[in-house]
């Protein structure tokens, strides 16, 4: 049986928002998700969360949205979750598309996550051109995850912090000069 989806309506505004969790833009009554987020559940890559009595929509990467959740799914592969301990630092980045869709992820091996992505082995950003434009470095898998919910919500809410935050990161990258080996 297919689920019937209505917008929410907040009693606040008496708008109808988005369906999709912790995005609020504003649509017609006679809709449940906004363009943007009903063109990619087209797509097969927004769907809706099984959560108990939930009715919003989540990624189709995670099994449930982050209201439920708390947090994202563990990473693509499982043997990566078991081998944290002992770990000493994890990555949260943002990749930007060409269209300018941001990615938000975590990962505690950057380079090889990076080669995933631009290899296509990301179902999230697989039907992308995304490059890396900012991350963070934190000493735990759920100190890294909670600054990635962290930026789903911005990217969501707040697109402009998002820009400020990455060229504020890029300008002090921009600082750094190779270091030469001495002769």
């Amino acid at each position: 049986m297919t689920r019937q989806h209505h917008p929410f309506v907040n009693p606040a505004t008496g708008a109808s928002e988005c369906l999709y969790a912790g995005c609020g833009k504003e649509i017609p009554a006679d809709h449940f998700l906004c363009r943007k987020h009903y063109a990619r559940h087209s797509q097969g890559l927004i769907e809706p969360c099984p959560g108990d009595g939930c009715r919003r929509f989540k990624s189709a990467e995670y099994e449930l949205c982050a209201e439920c959740a708390k947090h994202p799914a563990p990473e693509d592969e499982p043997h990566w979750a078991a081998g944290d301990e002992g770990w000493g630092e994890f990555f949260t980045y943002l990749l930007v598309s060409e269209t300018g869709e941001w990615y938000a992820g975590h990962t505690r091996n950057l380079r090889n996550r990076m080669w995933m992505h631009r290899m296509g082995r990301c179902h999230s950003t697989q039907d992308g051109d995304y490059r890396l434009a900012w991350f963070g470095v934190f000493p735990t898998r759920s100190d890294a995850t909670a600054r990635e919910l962290e930026l789903k919500r911005l990217v969501n809410n707040d697109p402009y912090a998002v820009l400020d935050l990455v060229f504020a990161f890029q300008a002090n990258i921009a600082l750094v000069q190779p270091l030469t080996r001495p002769r």
